[in-house]
């Protein structure tokens, strides 16, 4: 079933790109459909300097054709200023060769947004380890790992804009109107509506009956011309539930491929690879997993970290993303 089913992810904005995604010329907040693009265009712009990409199947030659053409930022925009320490970044980006982003500066709680998602993300995470005991009693989860993931799958928009709710008016683009948080823009789950069945046991009967609401749906059209089916949720603690249900179900798939030895995997490994099974999708997965071995996170990127060139290879993504979540987990505090 699992194997079969629709990737969890393939949300892929590169800097300048839109996404078609259908609705009526009003919906149903009554935002003009046009308002909607533009807060799209806007929020992708805000979040060039990442370059949340797709994965590709192999990553083993430089790509000459790449769909962008954008240059690397020159400071990162990954964020607010924080304290980390740079000798960790620099000890990081040896590790994994991509520098990790800096997203402390989230936690410090400076508006209702931040505030609203630091309360929510323990709750959350001790939610799934009750489920994981009866789904997959294997897999356990920090609130480092689904912070980074909902932070680098388009929970960066809401937290830098300070949008946690649906409705809420906001001028983007020097247009003013409500916003929908939905999951193609806002928490990579593109697909959620597609595999609902496969997320849940990791929901709420809350969660459960808001991904089975026709009111709710969203049909898009992604980069690769797919049509995925997902949902807008009302409230930034629904975003992030949905979204860290989404990288629950990916870790399960990835348990259950590794078999016994998942296990043993140290805690790099198993966010590495929980990040393929996310972005490239089961099948995608399954393969890399079984042509590069489980060790494949500890071979550093030696190419220049250079999004405009790399950022649709499967471990340029998920190497700089697992570097993100180390420097996290080491660097805050999440009560």
């Amino acid at each position: 079933m699992a194997a079969a089913a629709t990737a969890p992810s393939m949300r892929a904005p590169a800097l300048g790109e839109t996404h078609a995604v259908a609705q009526s010329s009003v919906d149903s907040y009554g935002t003009p459909a046009a308002l909607t693009s533009a807060m799209r265009i806007q929020a992708l712009l805000l979040l060039a300097a990442l370059v949340f990409p797709a994965c590709a199947v192999d990553d083993q030659e430089p790509v000459t054709d790449h769909e962008s053409s954008a240059p690397q930022p020159d400071v990162p925009g990954e964020g607010k200023a924080d304290g980390a320490s740079d000798q960790l970044v620099a000890a990081l980006t040896t590790k994994y060769g991509l520098r990790p982003h800096r997203f402390n500066g989230f936690f410090a709680g400076s508006d209702e947004t931040e505030q609203r998602f630091i309360a929510a993300l323990p709750r959350v995470t001790a939610d799934l380890n009750a489920r994981a005991k009866a789904v997959a009693p294997t897999v356990s989860f920090s609130a480092a790992e689904l912070a980074t993931n909902f932070i680098t799958e388009g929970g960066y928009y809401l937290l830098n804009l300070d949008i946690h709710d649906s409705g809420e008016v906001v001028t983007l683009n020097g247009q003013t109107g409500p916003i929908k948080i939905d999951g193609y823009t806002f928490l990579g789950a593109d697909t959620a509506a597609d595999n609902q069945a496969a997320l849940r046991p990791w929901l709420s009967s809350e969660m459960q009956a808001l991904l089975a609401d026709p009111s709710h749906r969203v049909t898009a059209t992604n980069e690769k011309g797919e049509v995925v089916h997902t949902v807008f949720v009302d409230t930034i603690e629904q975003g992030l539930a949905l979204n860290a249900a989404m990288f629950a179900w990916s870790r399960q798939l990835v348990a259950r491929s590794a078999g016994a030895g998942y296990s043993g995997w140290p805690a790099e490994a198993k966010f590495f690879w929980t990040t393929v099974w996310y972005n490239g999708g089961p099948s995608t997965g399954a393969t890399l997993l079984a042509q590069k071995g489980a060790s494949w996170w500890k071979q550093p990127w030696t190419s220049p970290d250079d999004p405009a060139l790399y950022s649709r290879y499967v471990r340029y993504n998920c190497l700089w993303r697992t570097s993100t979540w180390e420097l996290m987990a080491k660097t805050v505090t999440i009560h």
